[in-house]
Order: structure tokens, then C-alpha cells, then sequence
């Protein structure tokens, strides 16, 4: 008599050789349908700003949009705010490392520190990076010590 152990172990090794045979076929699958529907959506794009349902000036085309794109490229202001951009993301995400490291181990080791922390965390949590944008611009600037604060914010509290 078979007892549940062999008959678990029996499934499991006639499941195997199928599982293995189609996972390559399911990664091409997944990367086509992915491709696919970037494709697709950009046909659409292009399709809608051409045929004037939308109008160009609203939504330029697909097309031109990646044409002044690779012009702006070309071009030292473009390469200057794409590096500042990273700049303010990157001390950002130092930032919010070096803070939510040392804090979470902090919590993580501690059940006083968890409770005692527990209700500013939870207000905090629901606060969308983007919701404070206005309030930055008005109080900060826009300035890196604005990005700095919104980048921070939003990767140390997801």
C-alpha cells in the first residue's frame, strides 16, 4: 500500500520534465506579449494623433515625439537636466538608505521602539511622494534640496 509521502513524491516527479519542458516556451511567451502590447500601444498613439481624432497639437505623434527626442539628445542642456535629475534621485536614495537602514533594524530588534514608532509611521504611510511636490515648490524651491526630500521620501516610505 502506497503511503501519501510516495504518492506526493510521485506527482511531484511526474510533474517535473512538463514544468521544465514549457518554462523556456513561457519565457518567450511572456517576453512576446510584452513586446507586443509596447508595439500595439504605440500604434495606437500614432494611429489617433494622426488620423486628427486627436488633435496634434494635444497629443503630438508617436513618431515626433521620438524625433525631438533624439534631436534634444544631441544637445548639451538635455544631457546637463537628465544628469542633474539622476543627481537629485541618487542623494535621495542615499539618504533614504542610510536612514532606513540603521531605523528599520532599529525597529525590527526592538518592540518598544515598534510600538513607540508605530503611530507616525502609519500617518505617514498613506502620503503620496506626489502630494507633496506643491508643498516642496513652496516652501523649498525647486531646488535639490527639494528633490533630494521628495526622492528620499518616497523610497523610504513606499
Amino acid at each position: 500500500m502506497a503511503t501519501r509521502g510516495d504518492v506526493v513524491t510521485a506527482v511531484r516527479a511526474s510533474e517535473a520534465p512538463r514544468a521544465r519542458s514549457l518554462f523556456p516556451f513561457d519565457r518567450v511567451a511572456v517576453a512576446l506579449v510584452f513586446a507586443g502590447s509596447i508595439v500595439v500601444s504605440l500604434l495606437i498613439w500614432e494611429l489617433l494623433s494622426k488620423s486628427g481624432l486627436i488633435s496634434e497639437t494635444d497629443l503630438p505623434a508617436a513618431s515626433t515625439t521620438f524625433s525631438k527626442l533624439w534631436d534634444f539628445m544631441h544637445t548639451d542642456a538635455f544631457w546637463t537636466a537628465f544628469f542633474q535629475t539622476v543627481r537629485g534621485w541618487a542623494l535621495g536614495l542615499a539618504v533614504a538608505t542610510a536612514l532606513a537602514v540603521p531605523i528599520g533594524i532599529v525597529l525590527g530588534t526592538s518592540d518598544f521602539a515598534a510600538r513607540a514608532f508605530r503611530v507616525p509611521i502609519e500617518f505617514l504611510r498613506p502620503i503620496p511622494s506626489a502630494a507633496l511636490i506643491p508643498v516642496l515648490f513652496l516652501t523649498l524651491g525647486t531646488t535639490l534640496k527639494s528633490e533630494v526630500f521628495l526622492a528620499a521620501f518616497g523610497a523610504f516610505l513606499p
